[in-house]
């Protein structure tokens, strides 16, 4: 099977080419910088000046749309990019696979952040996100919307997968991310600064991302929007107590002032997806818990 990846560079992009590399998928990749996999095809894609080539993409049997911009509040990144990466582009994409008669696979990632501002305890479906009309709190929202729309509302695409996240988190995330931010503070013994940490969360591993997708590229599922997640919400203060107890800290945690810092999507106070459908359709091996992946930054 041959494999084309677009932002390879991405986080969540390295987790799938290990799971694809280890099934022997011929992989092209699509990115900033080759330096990681010397071993496997690479074709530069950075804009605006290096777009992509549509005709490097028909002879694939799966396309993986890993690019993006915004997640990241701290980085500011242009306003302009975070569209053009996170719809603009993979639109014009599909547009171009349309018209090419692409026959393989498409699949793209969504955020529950598209839900916004949401007050209630309420387990958003597939098409709940796509068509809340809620405040988003940044563009990233805002461009991961205007995606999923147009996959829910296109009357002629490639078969596609769109899977709806949660919060993502693996060992070689951003280190301003909650839990490598946690860990790390608690080895260099620095101050922690939290917001009051009442915010309700769920959280996948990349593992689990990364096997899922191998899982509907060899298999034959029917092809649409699914929430990639468990039923299992959390507190963000009680992840970061998670996270004191499996370093061993727990007694320290009692020490912590919350409410300290302020982020963006304290406005949010529940983000929760509802994955019956996902459930209903895909065979998911056990998710990795959240105190086996905290492990893994260890």
């Amino acid at each position: 099977m041959k494999i084309a990846i677009i932002g390879s560079d991405s986080f969540l992009a390295g987790y799938i080419i290990a799971e694809l590399a280890n099934a022997s998928a011929e992989i092209h990749l699509f990115g900033i910088s080759e330096e990681k996999y010397p071993d496997l095809t690479f074709i530069k894609f950075s804009l605006p000046d290096s777009p992509i080539n549509i005709l490097q993409l028909l002879d694939t049997d799966t396309i993986i749309y890993c690019a993006g911009a915004g997640i990241q509040a701290n980085l500011n990144e242009d306003r302009n990019l975070i569209y053009e990466l996170n719809a603009f582009q993979p639109i014009k994409i599909l547009n171009e696979l349309t018209q090419n008669q692409y026959k393989g696979k498409f699949i793209s990632f969504g955020s529950y952040f598209e839900i916004g501002n949401e007050t209630r305890q309420k387990y958003y479906t597939e098409t709940e996100v796509a068509l809340s009309i809620n405040p988003v709190p940044n563009h990233y929202a805002s461009s991961k919307r205007i995606l999923t729309r147009y996959l829910q509302s296109s009357p002629d695409l490639p078969e596609y997968f769109h899977f709806i996240l949660p919060n993502i988190y693996g060992k070689g995330e951003n280190s301003n991310r909650i839990i490598p931010y946690i860990v790390n503070s608690i080895r260099q013994e620095t101050e922690i600064k939290l917001t009051s940490g009442s915010q309700v969360r769920q959280f996948i591993h990349s593992s689990d991302i990364a096997k899922t997708v191998l899982n509907v590229i060899i298999n034959d599922y029917p092809g649409g929007h699914y929430n990639l997640c468990n039923n299992e919400p959390i507190q963000i203060k009680n992840l970061v107590r998670t996270v004191f107890k499996v370093m061993g800290y727990e007694t320290d945690f009692e020490k912590l002032n919350f409410g300290t810092s302020q982020r963006a999507d304290t406005a949010m106070p529940f983000l929760l997806l509802n994955n019956d459908k996902s459930a209903s359709v895909f065979i998911i091996t056990p998710p990795i818990s959240l105190e086996q992946g905290i492990i893994t930054y260890l």
